[in-house]
């Protein structure tokens, strides 16, 4: 890396908040997660030529069903490994498992291809796919949640250019590497991965979590009992079932076009290419803004609603190019606003809940769905005879009644954020996206004008992630509260809304009794007042010592431009006093400086 590549990386290391060393680290990360996809892509498109060219796109069900039967084994596996050998971790034991498994389908390939494809497809569906939750619980140990909702977004990134990666490797490089070379390319992107994670292991460093009492209840229990997680399993489990449907009508049509094993390869290829890229394309563009703008509800009723359109379209007079432009779409938009929301809608339930139920939701929907898939397709097509052409007609009813739920979904999310902020609690981790929907501006709004101090506090503390005409006029009125807690709750919150002042409010607040005031009055003014440095001179020079405590700390946790107000003769003047007060000033605006201090 030159000097000028250098200062480059550094400065978007000091643009996302990270600390010098944590650079590599997120270079690491962010390889490993293209990696992985870049593997499973590689994987994936293997898996569905080979299946389908060996035993025909009518043979899918059975396979569904084998994949959930192998998941729950390889989970079951997974954790009596993790607990008899604690250290070598469940994650480590994924990865030799899978080095090990590619290494045994290329081998044994060219001397049982019909046996080698059935488990090939079995262990893609369920074991391989088992590698991608353990990075982003790795992911998790490396940064803070706040570091995470900044981060993840590219790592997700990182991810898709890797399955664009793989999606080109396998539909390009087949002429001249044959499928046995392409089965080979696996165990090397996964050797490849591992060297990685180690690489991002031994520069780990655990941050210290939130600790939560888990609840006593069974998930089941839990789900039963709270009307909200029983509509979100609903509507889960339908998302991955006509997810399926989608997929197999979309196999079943591309095999009829393509019989050809290596044409039916190529196209797999360059397939998952066009649709990384969309989704790349579409994660980065407009997904954000269609979730703040049209809410949680019709954002996540886009893809019910375009399935629905494509299978009515279908359902007519099925053609390639209206099959693949179904899948296309499906995929894009189950991948950016379809995980995004679904991670949304965790958000109301209760922290020690939510760890007892969502590996229970997981495994009921991510295995079983497709599962019941797999029976209905067979009892369908194999037992009753049905055409094909009725599964259209089949996954767009679902599709309606997907939407359906969706709208009690939306409409209980509501209802929850409300009875979240009137209880008082909320998980420091609530990821930022989720207080900008329509629902949960309006909950915030009621909060702020309520009459409970510490739900008005909450709500301010929530009000910074939100930027929103009515909440920024709410934020302003606190200002004027009885409360001193309620106005220095709003001054943080204009402070992380850049919300000016021009009335001099803030100013006044220094010289209020109450020290969290005039604190929150400090670092507004170094950080949003109209001279900052000015500001940060007059107050370091000052007789106020509090005030100064306050000036330096702020200085400390925020880079800013009122940093040049840190001169080395001040942090001198403190030295040469040696109080313990004195000496602890200097050293936390020693910490602040940078350059040849």
């Amino acid at each position: 890396m030159t000097l000028h590549q250098a200062n480059t990386f550094g400065g978007i290391t000091r643009r996302l908040g990270l600390e010098p060393e944590e650079g590599p680290q997120l270079l690491f990360m962010a390889a490993l997660v293209a990696l992985l996809l870049c593997a499973y892509t590689v994987a994936k498109v293997l898996r569905d030529a080979l299946f389908l060219a060996e035993f025909g796109a009518l043979a899918l069900p059975y396979a569904y069903l084998a994949v959930a039967v192998a998941s729950v084994g390889f989970v079951w596996i997974e954790s009596r490994v993790a607990r008899r050998f604690q250290r070598l971790g469940a994650a480590r034991f994924n990865q030799y498992l899978a080095v090990a498994c590619s290494i045994a389908a290329a081998l044994v390939f060219p001397h049982a291809p019909r046996e080698t494809t059935a488990l090939f497809y079995v262990w893609t569906g369920s074991q391989a796919m088992m590698l991608l939750p353990h990075f982003w619980g790795l992911a998790l140990d490396v940064w803070d949640s706040r570091r995470a909702r900044l981060l993840f977004p590219l790592l997700a990134g990182s991810g898709l250019i890797g399955g664009l990666a793989g999606g080109a490797l396998a539909g390009w490089s087949l002429p001249i590497v044959q499928r046995v070379g392409l089965l080979w390319t696996l165990p090397a992107l996964l050797l490849a991965a591992h060297a990685l994670t180690r690489a991002v292991e031994r520069h780990r460093s655990r941050k210290p979590r939130l600790e939560v009492v888990p609840s006593t209840d069974s998930p089941w229990k839990i789900i039963a009992r709270a009307p909200y997680i029983r509509i979100l399993v609903a509507a889960l489990t339908l998302s991955v079932v006509v997810g399926t449907l989608v997929d197999f009508q979309f196999k079943y049509h591309v095999l009829r076009t393509y019989p050809n094993p290596h044409d039916l390869t190529q196209f797999l290829g360059r397939f998952y290419v066009v649709l990384n890229a969309l989704s790349l394309l579409f994660q980065f563009g407009v997904a954000g803004w269609l979730l703040q703008r049209l809410g949680l509800g019709i954002s996540n009723g886009l893809q019910p609603a375009t399935v629905l359109l494509m299978e009515s379209w279908i359902a007519l007079g099925p053609g390639l190019g209206v099959v693949v432009a179904m899948r296309s779409l499906q995929g894009v938009l189950s991948g950016t606003l379809g995980k995004s929301t679904g991670e949304i809608y965790y958000t109301p339930i209760r922290p020690s809940e939510r760890r007892r139920v969502k590996p229970a939701i997981d495994t009921l929907v991510e295995r079983w769905s497709d599962a019941a898939v797999g029976l209905l397709l067979i009892v369908a097509l194999h037992a009753l005879h049905v055409p094909v052409s009725t599964i259209a007609v089949l996954t767009a009813v679902l599709c309606g009644v997907w939407i359906v739920v969706l709208y009690g979904l939306d409409r209980q999310y509501g209802t929850e954020f409300r009875q979240l902020l009137s209880t008082r609690w909320i998980e420091p981790d609530t990821p930022s996206e989720a207080l900008r929907l329509p629902a949960a501006r309006r909950a915030l709004l009621e909060a702020l004008r309520a009459e409970d101090e510490d739900r008005i506090v909450l709500a301010l503390r929530l009000s910074g992630e939100v930027r929103d005409p009515a909440i920024v006029k709410a934020v302003r009125q606190c200002l004027a509260h009885e409360w001193p807690d309620v106005r220095a709750a709003a001054v943080s919150a204009m402070t992380a809304l850049n919300v000016p002042d021009p009335d001099h409010r803030v100013a006044s607040l220094l010289d209020d009794p109450h020290e969290g005031l005039r604190r929150a009055a400090v670092g507004y003014l170094l950080l949003r007042g109209p001279a900052p440095v000015a500001f940060a001179r007059n107050t370091l020079h000052g007789g106020d010592e509090m005030l100064q405590r306050f000036a330096v700390e702020a200085l400390f946790e925020q880079p800013c431009e009122a940093r040049k107000a840190l001169t080395l003769p001040w942090i001198d003047a403190r030295i040469e006093s040696g109080t313990p007060e004195s000496l602890r000033l200097a050293g936390v605006a020693l910490g602040a400086m940078s350059g040849e201090a």
